[in-house]
């Protein structure tokens, strides 16, 4: 009981730290400039809907809020970057069976 009362006192200090909001301050500012310089519009607007969600729901702390924001956008949304690319795995097998059957 008293090691998770310590630990929520120590996170919550953590937490209302201003050093935790320039922390996310400056990651949300890469991250947005990534998104604009990649073009990723898309990625964009849904940050900054879920730092707007985050803002009215979740928590009157903008680090918090931030960290909501960049989770939603880069980890449940993933922005796009995750493409699974099997087409080119089955072209390449193909082209291999087709030089065994000629072989053969």
């Amino acid at each position: 009981m008293k090691a998770t009362k310590l630990l929520f006192k120590n996170v919550d200090k953590i937490v209302k730290s201003d050093l935790f909001t320039y922390v996310f301050i400056a990651l949300a500012f890469v991250n947005v400039l990534a998104y604009v310089t990649t073009n990723s519009m898309l990625c964009l607007v849904t940050f900054i809907i879920a730092y707007g969600a985050a803002d009215n729901w979740v928590s009157k702390n903008v680090g918090i809020n931030l960290f909501v924001a960049l989770f939603v956008s880069n980890v449940i949304f993933s922005c796009g970057r995750v493409h699974e690319n099997f087409i080119g795995n089955i072209d390449k097998n193909k082209d291999k069976n087709d030089e065994n059957n000629k072989l053969n």
